[in-house]
């Protein structure tokens, strides 16, 4: 039977980690990098400079994430609170009650973003960089109740977005820069309020 850790704080780097399972609550966390499952978190604060993370279970209340390289194929990301400077994020499941998405500086030459869940609950989304060379963004599932996105810089050389589900409930987009070179949309289901 494994041993179970409640709280881990003020860690510095951890490398190469194969599964953590049943973890407390980890905090202040420096570097933790090539890990492998890490399911069933409780919560995760302050937590910078992550280089991938796969196959995560759930996460709950997890506060500032940063400097984070890919994350893929993770379940369910709720309740988050910052999250800045993301590489890459593919094969994400629900993404629910995020709170402020704020400076992020540039994600490109993203590859694939395909299905996606539910997307709801989205807080403020604020000063975007340039979001370019993006691949295909596919099978999105639904995406209601966005809250106001603004101050997007340039979005460019985008792909294809197709078989999008719903886009219902979309507050306010304004001051969003330029769009350009954007490839082919189709299949679009319903978008309304």
């Amino acid at each position: 039977m494994p041993e179970l850790y409640c709280s881990t704080g003020d860690t510095g780097n951890a490398g190469h980690t194969g599964n953590a399972s049943n973890t407390g609550n980890a905090g202040n966390t420096g570097n933790v990098s090539n890990t492998g499952n890490a399911s069933n978190t409780g919560n995760a604060g302050n937590v910078s400079n992550v280089s991938n993370v796969s196959n995560v279970g759930n996460e709950g209340n997890v506060g500032n994430v940063s400097n984070t390289g890919n994350a893929g194929n993770t379940g369910n990301a709720s309740n988050t609170g910052n999250a800045s400077n993301t590489g890459n994020a593919g094969n994400t499941g629900n993404v629910s009650n995020v709170g402020n998405v704020s400076n992020t500086g540039n994600a490109s030459n993203t590859g694939n973003a395909g299905n996606v869940g539910n997307v709801s609950n989205v807080g403020n989304e604020g000063n975007v960089g340039n979001v370019s060379n993006t691949g295909n963004a596919g099978n999105t599932g639904n995406v209601g109740n966005v809250g106001n996105e603004g101050n997007v810089g340039n979005v460019s050389n985008t792909g294809n977005a197709s078989n999008t589900g719903n886009a219902g409930n979309v507050g306010n987009v304004s001051n969003v820069g330029n769009v350009s070179n954007t490839g082919n949309a189709s299949n679009t289901g319903n978008a309304g309020n």
